[in-house]
């Protein structure tokens, strides 16, 4: 299994080590937590977990769940379909890896093997396949779809008064579990935050009972959720940290990166505290100075009225919050490339 591991070296010492430790499994009997920053390699590191578990026999299929359906759109055309294609969208900046290509090939992955399920697809219908029974060896789906379908209510059956849920959430029982951006679930103390904790509180329960492969992926992790986390899957999971040490305590494994350090530090980083009155003034200085500038709101309100108040040419300024309409959005979503100024709520962090 060592040259099995060597195959996959991802370059990022946090999904290495990750690696050698399934290589290591006789069984996966508990969940696995990656916590790294965002841009370290997380979601593209993901197939190699899939590609690990299929070649041990934990799994057939592999399921990568992600919150929002612009990362689902991403990751699905300009990484997983990118992969096994020579099709490339124009809104793809890079082909994935090769560590990526190589996972899904040991997983014997064509064109045919992917899908995606979310609900409003209109940004990526006709480009691939939409999957809603979750019949395909890759699927990338919605938090939103997957929960869903793994409570026994099929997305296309929903109003319907009887449903064929048996054979889509079995294909959930033959797969690994990849759920990204875990720390977007417990953004805002609202109702759909905790229901999406009472899901994946659901979702590890079962996953410890039925020897199911699960990864949660998450750029931070406090301690109070890892207790949590800990206590729900009965002290069977196991922490993969990237930290300043290499170290193990318990059932967390420290890793220091010393290239994605210093890939970090070649970057100048400065902070200013910015007072609220003096934000919208601050904004227009470094807009004026053709330097460009991004907002981040914690509120779809507060992002709006800070983006009213900008004094930038409305074409030189792009407002993004998760309540556009999909064809305002995907404009705003290209336009951000090159806009002066983006005002934004966290939707613009994730992945």
């Amino acid at each position: 299994m060592s040259h099995l591991c060597s195959k996959f070296s991802s370059g990022r010492a946090l999904i290495d080590t990750l690696s050698n430790y399934i290589c290591s499994l006789n069984k996966f009997d508990r969940v696995i937590v990656v916590e790294a920053p965002t841009g370290y390699g997380k979601s593209v590191g993901a197939p190699i977990v899939g590609a690990l578990n299929y070649t041990k026999n934990f799994s057939y299929n592999f399921i990568h769940v992600l919150p929002l359906r612009a990362i689902v759109e991403d990751l699905y055309l300009c990484k997983y379909l990118a992969a096994v294609t020579s099709c490339k969208s124009t809104k793809c900046r890079a082909l994935p890896p090769n560590v990526f290509i190589e996972a899904l090939k040991t997983m014997e992955i064509g064109e045919g093997d992917i899908a995606y399920q979310m609900g409003l697809d209109h940004m990526i219908r006709g480009v691939g396949v939409k999957e809603p029974t979750y019949d395909a060896k890759v699927m990338v789906s919605t938090l939103d779809s997957f929960a869903y379908t793994f409570f026994r209510i099929p997305v296309t059956e929903m109003f319907r008064e009887v449903k064929h849920y048996a054979i889509p959430r079995a294909r959930i029982f033959t797969s690994t579990v990849f759920l990204d951006e875990v720390h977007m679930l417990k953004r805002f103390d609202d109702e759909s935050s905790e229901r999406a904790l009472a899901f994946l509180k659901i979702l590890l329960e079962f996953s410890i009972k039925t020897s199911t492969p699960v990864v949660l992926a998450t750029a931070t992790l406090w301690s109070r959720f890892r207790e949590i986390l800990a206590n729900w899957c009965e002290g069977k999971i196991m922490f993969f940290t990237l930290s300043n040490r290499d170290e193990k305590s318990g059932s967390t494994v420290y890793i220091r990166d010393r290239e994605f350090e210093d890939a970090a530090k070649s970057i100048k980083w400065v902070t200013n505290i910015v007072e609220e009155k003096d934000l919208v003034a601050k904004i227009n200085e470094h807009s004026k100075c053709d330097e460009r500038v991004l907002v981040v709101r914690d509120t779809i309100r507060l992002a709006v009225d800070t983006y009213n108040k900008i004094d930038v040419d409305s074409n030189e300024k792009v407002l993004i919050h998760s309540r556009l309409c999909l064809k305002d959005r995907e404009d705003a979503v290209n336009r951000a490339r090159t806009a002066k100024v983006v005002v934004a709520t966290p939707i613009i962090e994730a992945g």
